[in-house]
């Protein structure tokens, strides 16, 4: 069983995933950012799930990008629940996450999973549909927000967390591409799928730290 923990958006949610299903989640809008509500919602899935602790195959946590406060919570606690059994932590993009849900929906489209990194700058990274899952075609970058667009191909969905933020950062929607007018929110459920997949796969993992895009300042 993989516990998985997703804090990287104001919709939070942890679930229990056993390799071939979702065994319990739960989901909670948190826009103060307080993120009180996963310890909660991690006893209950576990046990609704009916796992106990030592029982993990793996914990994993989204890493962004996204809210920072968000991640650094999320990668805190997965690393804490980890450790009296010494248990595997996975970090996984919940831009991935995200994108596994979309290419769902956009079929043969490309995904943009893009958001505001305020500085006048947008985060994005490109996924399309693998078989199953998702495989990234240009990795996590920064851009100038005038910029953003122009860099996308045609027919492109784009989509984000938080779409309000990234609206008014992108200015005029170019009608080349297909906006998502809404949030969409990252899931425990899917980072579990990944990180799932990352284990199978046998991929090298991704660092166990928030993905922060901006150089240090």
């Amino acid at each position: 069983m993989i516990l998985a923990l997703e804090l990287s958006s104001r919709r939070g949610s942890v679930a229990a995933y056993d390799g071939a299903r979702v065994v319990a989640q739960r989901a909670w809008d948190e826009p103060a950012a307080r993120h009180q509500a996963v310890f909660t919602a991690t006893t209950e899935v576990m046990q609704e799930a009916g796992v106990t602790w030592p029982h993990l195959r793996a914990i994993a946590a989204g890493r962004g990008p996204g809210a920072f406060s968000g991640v650094r919570v999320a990668l805190m606690a997965a690393q804490t629940f980890a450790l009296p059994n010494h248990t595997p932590v996975l970090a996984v993009s919940s831009g991935e996450a995200l994108a596994l849900d979309l290419v769902q929906e956009a079929g043969p489209h490309p995904v943009a999973i893009a958001g505001d990194a305020r500085r006048g700058s947008i985060w994005f990274a490109l996924f399309h549909r693998h078989g199953t899952g998702v495989k990234k075609t240009q990795d996590w970058t920064l851009v100038p927000a005038a910029d953003f667009a122009r860099q996308l191909p045609d027919g492109l969905w784009v989509a984000s967390p938080d779409w309000a933020r990234l609206a008014a950062a992108c200015g005029p929607l170019d009608p080349r591409l297909h906006w998502i007018e809404q949030d969409r929110h990252p899931s425990a459920a899917r980072v579990a799928e990944c990180a799932d997949h990352a284990l199978a796969s046998g991929q090298p993992p991704e660092p166990v730290e928030p993905l922060y895009l901006h150089p240090p300042v």
